[in-house]
């Protein structure tokens, strides 16, 4: 009888963390403080309780890292996934050797290994923990026998992470970065994405400084952004906690600003727009749910959610 108590008073307390962190009920739509520079406009979304930290996760183990700090610093690990005797394309694994918690974020770039790699998902690494992580090759040319040391290597383009998003097939992804480089049937050896993909962030580096300026004179209580080109949404990032915004604030600048410079023309949406497009992702959570059964996703950390994004409106 105690044991069965005892699992009800579990199951309740499990409840709660169901539940979304990202509804209006805690969050939204600053449309008058909207950063706009020549073909890009990144609307904020701000959490309705200001400087809010929305949910600690994982108890003892702040301040977070991102992927990029953590590699840089010798904070994790990062390796091939070995199985019949090879290593997996779509699988990795890393292993958190700090004291902190760890947000890897989908798009993160990660060169070396036997092939570079994009991450397909949104994972927050506990302290000491080890894991799996999905992630989708971006250079089709090279699987070396012996593996490569990996580095951070930037964040891919909202195009390219849209294409993984919504189909799941690597194909598609080649595909993806055929039709944006314009390299014809089939990547040519030794096509590098990585490599190009820097040098399209050099010509980027002119909005990336106004965004960072315009984000260092606000406050931090940020839960993500709208973002548009022209007459049309190109993407939306939502984050439970302002942490995990501020830590994702460079992956979210240079996707969205190398879509707007591939495919962009001045923004001119209008509020009432924007808001009656963004209605059923945050009006409710079943309206959430259903909204992005069919253009976004979710990634939760035992069972709470951390990170949605938005794909096809």
């Amino acid at each position: 009888m105690k044991r069965f108590v005892w699992v009800l008073i579990l199951l309740f307390l499990e409840i709660p963390l169901l539940h979304a962190q990202c509804t209006s009920k805690e969050l939204f739509l600053q449309v008058d403080s909207a950063w706009t520079f020549q073909k890009l406009q990144l609307v904020p979304f701000r959490f309705r309780q200001m400087g809010r930290a929305q949910i600690d996760l994982i108890q003892g183990a702040k301040p977070l890292l991102s992927l990029k700090d953590a590699m840089q610093a010798g904070k994790i690990k990062v390796a091939e996934f070995y199985s019949n005797h090879d290593a997996d394309i779509r699988v990795l694994t890393v292993r958190n050797l700090s004291k902190q918690a760890i947000l890897i974020n989908q798009g993160d770039l990660l060169a070396g290994g036997k092939q570079d790699r994009m991450v397909a998902e949104t994972k927050l690494l506990a302290p000491g923990t080890e894991e799996f992580l999905n992630v989708f090759c971006v250079e089709p040319s090279r699987w070396d026998s012996k593996p490569k040391a990996f580095r951070f290597a930037g964040s891919a383009d909202l195009a390219l992470r849209n294409t993984m998003l919504s189909t799941g097939r690597q194909s598609e992804i080649w595909k993806a970065i055929e039709k944006q480089f314009g390299v014809g049937h089939g990547l040519p050896e030794g096509f590098n994405y990585i490599d190009k993909q820097q040098v399209l962030s050099d010509s980027a580096k002119i909005y990336l400084a106004y965004f960072k300026e315009r984000l260092r004179y606000s406050d931090s209580s940020f839960a993500g952004f709208l973002a548009i080109t022209g007459n049309r949404i190109i993407g939306c990032e939502l984050f439970s906690d302002q942490n995990f915004t501020l830590l994702s604030i460079d992956n979210i600048f240079q996707a969205t600003i190398a879509l707007a410079l591939q495919q962009g023309t001045p923004p001119v949406m209008k509020q009432e727009e924007m808001e009656a497009a963004i209605k059923p992702l945050i009006e409710s959570e079943p309206s959430q749910k259903h909204f992005l059964e069919k253009h976004g996703k979710a990634y939760y950390y035992r069972n709470r959610l951390v990170h949605l994004t938005v794909y096809d409106w």
